[in-house]
């Protein structure tokens, strides 16, 4: 089939059937749910995007069809800029808000079936497995989720509810436990379960060291939302949430199956520790966010500037912003141009200048905020129809009701779940340690510098 369009996800979508649950509530239907209705609208959009300039989304296969541009395996540089600037096209959609869109996922399936080799160390039926589950994933351009984290280990002695490996059959291995989604889990087709930190002291990690995929429809497979939070939040009220979905949801693993053929490395602690080193994947990962970072960035400068103009000033530190943007577009330019081949002849954008975009985005992000406190002090909490208001009638004047609009979406932008999400804890959970701050071995990068200007001091005695 290759690329889809938007109405193939959805058709798809519809008739997939997977167990969601939100508080007691069953769905039936995500595409018609109001927690989900808005976002799974909006991925067909991006998948209709393929349709609309395949030249630019999508690329030539070896067998003469197309296939969305994410999931493209980078052998040149020009491979990896095709790709950023498909990513950013979507992107730029969401405004760089969205908290997981499809592509991320791909690129992570194209650098483990890159690195196939890597799972053949362990088993050659786990590399089999990687590279025809790329290639369907590919062919058939699934939206794939992928897990997070595991859930807190409860302090009070309670129920480890980590996801675990409880038995090898010939059918496969069945695992049960919980393990944390992106808001896209109930709107994919696939999950993508990579492993979590393994400490070498846990006795049961061998157990829990899993690599494997599964449909979002297998038996023994739920997703729980929290009932008072999982809700179709307005559009007006939250312009961006709403849109794009805020919530993670965990995903309830009950004696499920997991068909060998979908199973990419089983009780095996020291290749899922080396995993995201091995096949370069955390730089192909930080490739995507790079460049949502920067669609991110270059929409709170419009948001800031957009606020200026309504109130007929200049916003304050706008050349500052400007000089940000340029550094992180530098630096995503740095990351794909020094780009090296790793051992399996895929090329991987260098990590440290993505990690410095993502640390300068956090300077836009205290402008932003300083300029949308300095707005909300501006407009009347009494108009006609409350710029607050979460609904603001059609009826209202047009200049309260445009002003209204803009409120609300600069607070969502500076202060609600998105961009506390993107700014202060993303990093952590998708990358883990920043690699700037350590070496390979172990030490401190930083104590470098220092020891150098002390080394200078030294030669000045």
């Amino acid at each position: 089939m290759g690329a889809r369009s938007g109405n193939n996800y959805l058709t798809v979508l519809k008739r997939l059937g997977a167990d969601i649950r939100i508080g007691e509530e069953r769905v039936r239907d995500a595409t018609s749910h109001p927690a989900f209705t808005r976002p799974a609208r909006w991925i067909a959009s991006l998948y209709d995007m393929q349709m609309e300039r395949p030249e630019a989304m999508t690329f030539r296969t070896e067998d003469g069809g197309r296939a969305g541009m994410s999931f493209i395996i980078p052998a040149s540089v020009e491979d990896l800029r095709r790709r950023g600037r498909m990513m950013k096209a979507w992107a730029d959609y969401a405004m760089g808000y969205a908290p997981a869109t499809p592509d991320l996922a791909n690129a992570t399936v194209a650098a483990m079936a890159a690195a196939a080799e890597f799972f053949a160390e362990a088993n050659q039926q786990f590399a089999d497995n990687i590279r025809t589950y790329y290639r369907i994933a590919r062919d058939r351009d699934w939206c794939i989720a992928e897990a997070m984290l595991d859930p807190p280990v409860a302090r009070d002695g309670g129920m480890d509810e980590r996801l675990r490996m409880v038995e090898r059959t010939g059918a496969g291995i069945v695992i049960t436990g919980r393990r944390m989604f992106t808001p896209l889990a109930p709107m994919a087709e696939e999950l993508l379960v990579l492993p979590c930190n393994l400490p070498d002291s846990d006795d049961g990690s061998n157990a829990r060291a899993l690599c494997f995929a599964l449909p979002c429809n297998s038996p023994g497979l739920r997703f729980v939302l929290p009932g008072n939070d999982a809700r179709g939040d307005s559009t007006v009220s939250r312009p961006l949430s709403a849109g794009f979905g805020a919530l993670d949801c965990i995903a309830v693993f009950d004696n499920a199956v997991v068909p060998w053929e979908r199973v990419f490395l089983c009780e095996d602690s020291e290749r899922c520790k080396r995993l995201r080193e091995a096949t370069s994947l955390d730089a192909h990962r930080m490739h995507q966010r790079t460049v949502a970072n920067i669609a991110m960035a270059e929409s709170m400068l419009g948001i800031t500037l957009r606020i200026a103009r309504e109130a007929s000033r200049a916003a304050d530190g706008v050349e500052e912003m400007e000089a940000t943007i340029e550094a992180m577009r530098a630096c995503l330019v740095a990351a794909e141009s020094g780009a090296i081949a790793d051992r399996w002849g895929t090329l991987a954008p260098r990590r440290e200048p993505m990690e410095t975009a993502r640390h300068l985005l956090s300077r836009l992000y205290s402008r932003l905020t300083n300029e949308v406190e300095r707005f909300m002090r501006l407009v009347p909490p009494a108009s006609p129809h409350g710029a607050a208001d979460a609904e603001v009638s059609d009826s209202a004047d047009g200049s309260i009701r445009e002003q209204a609009h803009l409120l609300m979406l600069a607070e969502d932008a500076a202060f609600g779940p998105l961009a506390m999400r993107r700014v202060n804890i993303e990093g952590k959970i998708l990358f883990g340690e920043s690699p700037r701050t350590k070496d390979k071995a172990g030490g401190n990068v930083l104590d470098e510098l220092v020891e150098r200007v002390e080394a200078f001091l030294r030669r000045m005695d």
